[in-house]
């Protein structure tokens, strides 16, 4: 089964983890509420953003701009996928 924030690969499910990515948030703008304003979107957008990873290019790069994540840091922050086990 696939869906956007997992992929099945030899019986593990790689899944998103933006745990780097909230703390970068919550460290630099305290709330994520806050930091959607700054990215000017609502908070359940940002919410959903995290939640499944789905993040569109020019988002990317202006919240990498306001977090200050540079260009070489962004597969840490945006692409970061983890293992489960089934």
């Amino acid at each position: 089964m696939f869906n956007e924030n997992s992929t099945e690969k030899g019986g593990a499910r790689m899944k998103y983890d933006s745990n780097k990515l909230r703390g970068r948030i919550v460290e630099m703008y305290g709330t994520l509420a806050k930091f959607a304003d700054a990215m000017e979107v609502s908070r359940p957008t940002i919410t959903r953003r995290l939640a499944k990873g789905d993040w569109r290019q020019p988002e990317i790069v202006a919240a990498s701009n306001l977090l200050g994540i540079k260009p070489a840091e962004l597969y840490l922050y945006f692409f970061n996928f983890g293992v489960e086990r089934n």
